[in-house]
């Protein structure tokens, strides 16, 4: 498994022809969302951990949000075409409820992964570990 220690917020329009996503909730393979967006249409690689990001529940629905060095989220990895990324930015709610970012590696020799940060403050009462 893979850990990246950074991230930047992506400017939209951004829409490569191929990225690798990372999901952490309802994108996730076994759930609904994955039904619909991945299934299908995308390759799974694996999972990856992002360092400094904490997971919060949203309900029905989880969301990131920026943490301290030590907190970490695990995600699963998927690599999707442009009108994929566009259909997740448009279910997201890019940029109105997250955003998107992207988490890089300090090896150049391993691709950068795009995945959502909520962009509304949150109590921490609503922190959860992890999104099943």
């Amino acid at each position: 498994m893979r850990t990246f220690n950074s991230y930047e917020e992506v400017k939209i329009p951004n829409y490569p022809e191929k990225v690798i996503i990372g999901v952490y909730g309802t994108l996730k393979r076994g759930h609904g969302n994955y039904n619909h967006f991945l299934k299908g249409s995308s390759k799974f690689l694996g999972k990856a951990i992002i360092r400094g990001l904490r997971l919060y529940s949203l309900g029905g629905f989880p969301g990131v949000r920026p943490g301290e060095r030590n907190d970490k989220v695990k995600m699963e990895l998927f690599e999707i075409d442009s009108n994929i990324l566009k259909r997740i930015d448009s279910l997201e709610g890019v940029p109105y409820m997250y955003n998107r970012f992207k988490a890089i590696h300090s090896d150049k020799n391993i691709p950068e992964i795009y995945f959502y940060m909520y962009n509304r403050n949150l109590n921490e009462d609503r922190r959860i570990s992890e999104w099943n």
